[in-house]
């Protein structure tokens, strides 16, 4: 597994391959950008990972009709998903969007090129997965999402406080 532990790992090539994601993301529907990184709730990798850091899990409080973004076939696969696991990915989502926010407010954003940004972002969210080593890649569908969302509609209209 992929994990980003300094600036220097995160490099041109990744840089280039996220760029490409968001700029995709950002032109579809809403929808489709949440189902981007919803579709995660399936890989076995990113529940391991969430399962370890029940600590973060438990920071967060869930808006009540906070839903999945999945498609009939998903849906039906989700019902196979304990439903202490799909709290625990929600949870662990929104962490991860008021992470995102929070760099996003500090850094002057819509003066920037989607790289920098992202680049901002990655290098931003190392030091809180410091304790697991490091950024892990399969983080990046739901920061890719996240960030796709905001490049669409605004920081204002994303990072609702």
């Amino acid at each position: 597994m992929t994990v980003f532990q300094t600036a220097a790992d995160f490099n041109n090539n990744w840089q280039f391959y996220l760029e490409n994601e968001i700029k995709d993301l950002a032109n579809r529907d809403d929808f489709s950008i949440d189902h981007y990184a919803d579709s995660e709730i399936f890989n076995p990798e990113l529940a391991n990972f969430i399962n370890q850091h029940q600590s973060i899990v438990n920071l967060v409080d869930l808006q009540p009709n906070e839903s999945f973004a999945l498609g009939l076939r998903e849906k039906r696969q989700l019902s196979r998903v304990t439903s202490d696991v799909q709290t625990k990915f929600r949870k662990f989502k929104a962490w991860l969007k008021r992470l995102i926010c929070d760099l996003l407010g500090s850094i002057n954003w819509e003066n920037s090129s989607t790289i920098e940004i992202i680049g901002l972002i990655v290098v931003g969210l190392i030091p809180f997965f410091a304790g697991s080593g490091g950024l892990p890649a399969l983080l990046l569908p739901i920061v890719v999402s996240i960030v796709a969302k905001v490049l669409k509609h605004g920081i204002d209209a994303v990072c609702v406080l």
